[in-house]
């Protein structure tokens, strides 16, 4: 009889694990199919809804020396930004540059590369914490075809202000020209809690775009030199759009 109650109770908990098994099984399937069910829904969805938002804005673009520019004007360039401005930068030209662009291998990195694509853009998948390699190798390809590049030098996750190595490295392997590309807005929202504070322009607000002449470097001495031009060209010109609407 005991023997019998042991058998009972041991069954009992190994079917118990079984379900629970199975439980955990199907909650993993679920969260797969939705999660592919987000990945295919938000991105045309952001898409359009963005898309409607970067119209109402009142755009100026401008060289180095404040005169009027075409948005198209370079061929063949990596361009180097902050990370606080892809918003505006991202949103207003990936469609008519030919730009390939690097997001990290994230959830939330899927979404933007989606999202990217939508916006003309070819995107390249990697950070500087993972998968940064390979994306600098694919994004020289990409260079190699004739199309412009571009980097938030300090991003993924900052510090802010402050030039990564990937953006030299990649002018080091595919001796590619720099432009600079800054932005501001006259009306805009920050969020301030963010390491790189990111900003929006509120909807029909004028939005200022500066870019710098191509930079090359040849005749730099060192890597760090070239990480200190690139920071330095930024600050100035960010500055710019700074007085730009004081």
């Amino acid at each position: 009889m005991r023997g019998k109650k042991i058998f009972l109770a041991q069954s009992l908990i190994l079917g118990s694990f079984e379900i629970q098994q199975g439980i955990i099984e199907v909650k993993n399937k679920l969260q797969e199919i939705f999660h592919w069910i987000f990945i295919a829904l938000i991105p045309p969805l952001l898409f359009g809804i963005l898309y409607l938002y970067r119209s109402t804005w009142r755009l100026t673009v401008l060289d180095e020396n404040l005169k009027p520019m075409r948005r198209n004007r370079f061929k063949n360039v990596l361009y180097a930004h902050w990370h606080e401005d892809i918003p505006v930068l991202s949103l207003k030209y990936g469609s008519y540059a030919n730009v390939c662009t690097m997001a990290s291998q994230s959830r939330d990195g899927e979404v933007i590369a989606r999202v990217l694509k939508w916006f003309g853009y070819e995107v390249s998948r990697g950070s500087s914490h993972r998968g940064g390699g390979a994306a600098l190798l694919q994004m020289q390809k990409a260079y190699q075809r004739g199309k412009n590049l571009a980097l938030a030098v300090d991003g993924p996750r900052g510090p802010r202000h402050e030039v990564k190595a990937g953006i030299v490295a990649l002018v080091e392997k595919g001796g590619m020209p720099v432009v600079i590309g800054v932005a501001n807005s006259k009306y805009k929202f920050v969020f301030r809690k963010s390491w790189d504070r990111m900003w929006f322009p509120f909807p029909f607000s004028p939005v200022v775009a500066i870019f710098s002449d191509p930079i090359r470097f040849e005749t730099d001495p060192s890597f760090e030199e070239r990480c200190l031009r690139i920071e330095r060209r930024l600050r100035d010109l960010k500055e710019k759009t700074i007085t730009y609407y004081s």
